[in-house]
């Protein structure tokens, strides 16, 4: 249940995952930031003016790669020495090229079709990120800026604001704006709606569900998690004695960070978000019932649901899921484009500069579109 134990301390990751980064490119830098080795020496880099390639008869440096590299790892102050920095760099050289090319390429094309992007744009797409966050989450503004402080010393304002400053969301925002302008007349077909109502797992019957994991990994030990079952037990005929609080128990004993929420998971579907054992168990209880002991491969939880929701009936969604299947079309459309444009620029790299293998955008043809964002991977 990792999309739902884990922190929410960081409202970009939402979005920002799926989005390659804004390689800085237009200059190259001019000084190098010196991170010196615990112990003795200064590991060398090549200098930041060196030429790392060209593309298209354009010079990306030393300096370009070492800034879409920083961009790539969230920006800020990396927490590693200079030796550390250069291994990495090293190591990811063809990736990190890669997305300076890939950026380069978007951002002729956005030029080409006199696309940018305003603050305003930032601004609308910043609330609109919010807002699905504050609705997928089931909470209020007041409730996320609170989970936040609470996660990552930040208030949800001052998150904000990074956001919009971030060059990946800028890139993001971007990359929207000009897929809309090039491909405005893609059509969606109501057999798409439905096939997405049908598998999205958003529109779902859900139920909203506390528990308590006495933590035991299936990797473990059969008499650790022999032991852990047993403190379930103990846990359990404490949750079924009159009066019990689930909440109180649930930050006494539980082993998942839900604990400071009181064991809360909120709402999820039946398919995709949780382990099997635990989401039938959490399904087959009505609101306000407690399971017995349920083993999944991390431990032994005791389940309390709280609330359900039917699943949302078609007609109340069509539109939003109208425009979610035609951005997801949108966008394959420009990953095409963009791919012919990488197989037909013209990139080369100094002598002993070139990349271990091919950049991925040599690929023979994009993902197919889905319109919908990756599910979370049930892991905890």
């Amino acid at each position: 249940m990792k999309r739902l134990c884990k922190t929410l301390s960081l409202l970009s990751g939402l979005t920002l995952a799926a989005a390659p980064a804004w390689a800085q490119t237009t200059a190259p830098a001019t000084t190098r930031p010196v991170l010196r080795l615990g112990q003795g020496s200064v590991a060398t880099r090549p200098a930041s003016d060196e030429v790392a390639f060209t593309l298209n008869g354009k010079k990306f440096t030393e300096g370009d790669l070492e800034k879409t590299f920083r961009q790539l790892m969230g920006g800020g102050q990396l927490q590693m020495d200079e030796s550390q920095m250069a291994r990495l760099m090293q190591a990811s050289r063809r990736q990190l090229i890669d997305a300076m090319i890939r950026d380069e390429l978007l951002r002729g094309e956005a030029e080409k079709h006199k696309i940018s992007v305003t603050d305003a744009d930032l601004e609308a797409n910043a609330e609109k990120l919010l807002q699905r966050t504050l609705k997928e989450r089931s909470m209020s503004r007041e409730q996320l800026d609170q989970e936040i402080k609470r996660q990552g010393n930040i208030t949800l304002d001052e998150q904000m604001k990074r956001i919009k400053e971030d060059p990946r969301f800028y890139k993001h925002v971007l990359q929207e704006k000009l897929g809309q302008a090039m491909f405005k007349n893609l059509e969606v077909s109501e057999e798409e709606i439905q096939k997405r109502h049908q598998q999205d797992r958003r529109y779902a019957a859900q139920v909203q569900a506390s528990h308590i994991l006495i933590r035991a990994d299936a990797s473990e030990a059969p008499e650790k998690r022999e032991e852990a079952r047993k403190k379930a037990e103990e846990v359990l005929a404490e949750v079924k004695k009159p009066g019990a609080d689930f909440a109180e128990l649930a930050r006494k004993y539980s082993d998942c960070p839900s604990k400071s929420r009181g064991g809360d998971l909120g709402f999820f579907p039946r398919q995709g978000a949780m382990v099997e054992p635990f989401a039938a168990a959490a399904f087959a209880l009505k609101p306000g019932e407690v399971s017995g002991v349920v083993e999944t491969n991390f431990g032994y939880h005791i389940i309390k649901t709280t609330d359900t929701r039917p699943a949302k009936d078609l007609d109340a969604v069509r539109e939003e899921i109208k425009d979610e299947v035609r951005a997801s079309k949108v966008q394959f459309e420009l990953q095409k484009r963009l791919q012919e444009l990488r197989a037909e620029a013209k990139v080369e790299y100094p002598p002993g500069k070139e990349p271990a293998t091919q950049p991925a955008l040599g690929r023979s043809r994009p993902p197919a579109p889905t319109g919908g964002r990756a599910a979370t991977q049930p892991v905890s």
